[in-house]
């Protein structure tokens, strides 16, 4: 039965992934993992209390900004931003040492979120941003909104888009979501109840509740290239083959998914 609740389900997502809009789920969802429940908690962290205004702040209002979407609360913050080297669950934090902590380039990437799962589940998330980059920390041009906005919608499973919207793999001058937002949104929390509630297991999960795994950099934000080209929909493309390739390989207990764009 499980089998086949997936491959209806990877229907369904392939099928709202399709022409039809510009949103797109990451590979990791559309395989079968999902959250279980409703909301996330997350805390936020940063280096230097100077900094704790402007992401308490800009947090809640990207929050709300997807959250009125479906009136439904998705995530949590359980504490006031808390000044720390240290971080545990699932964070939304700065990082001075960006290329060395997450592997890209601190000179075109903003940010990355990573999703963590165990067994068919997503049970911890990160948003990591580049504390190297004077004008993310800042907000320069509301930068700092516009990649916390983009990074939300990556933990709970869209992918870059391939036109013009928050969720595309460069910032450009929009500061809300776009139609195609919501509707990806809309229909990414549909699926994560719908699968709950079917107490739905993906064929791709590990065969024990201890196997874990981790998805890293499906949701990084580049900035745009010198020559002001966008290959969105390239990127999108190459991201989407490159996890397919890489969920077919023989998987052990523990393994990281590296998806770039």
């Amino acid at each position: 039965m499980n089998r086949k609740l997936f491959a209806l389900g990877l229907v369904t997502l392939l099928t709202l992934s399709s022409k039809a809009f510009a949103f797109n789920f990451t590979v990791d969802f559309v395989n079968g993992f999902y959250w279980q429940g409703f909301p996330i908690t997350m805390t936020r962290f940063v280096n230097d209390p100077a900094d704790q205004d402007l992401l308490r702040d800009l947090t809640h209002q990207v929050e709300d900004a997807w959250e009125d979407v479906t009136g439904q609360d998705i995530w949590n913050y359980n504490e006031d931003v808390l000044v720390s080297t240290g971080h545990f669950g699932s964070y939304i934090r700065w990082s001075n040492n960006f290329g060395a902590e997450t592997g890209f380039d601190p000179a075109r990437t903003l940010a990355v979120t990573i999703r963590y799962t165990q067994g068919t589940f997503m049970n911890k998330t990160e948003i990591i941003l580049n504390g190297n980059n004077p004008s993310l920390k800042a907000n320069t041009n509301n930068l700092l909104l516009k990649t916390l906005l983009h990074e939300l919608g990556h933990t709970v499973g869209l992918d870059h888009s391939n036109q013009f919207a928050i969720m595309q793999a460069t910032p450009s001058s929009l500061t809300s979501l776009t139609f195609d937002d919501q509707q990806g949104f809309v229909a990414a929390i549909s699926q994560h109840k719908d699968w709950s509630a079917e107490g739905f297991i993906s064929p791709l999960a590990g065969s024990t509740e201890e196997e874990k795994s981790t998805f890293l950099g499906c949701g990084s934000v580049e900035l745009p290239p010198s020559n002001g080209s966008n290959n969105g929909p390239f990127g999108f493309l190459f991201s989407l083959i490159l996890g397919a390739l890489l969920l077919r390989i023989p998987r052990p207990k523990t393994r990281a998914i590296r998806l770039s764009i």
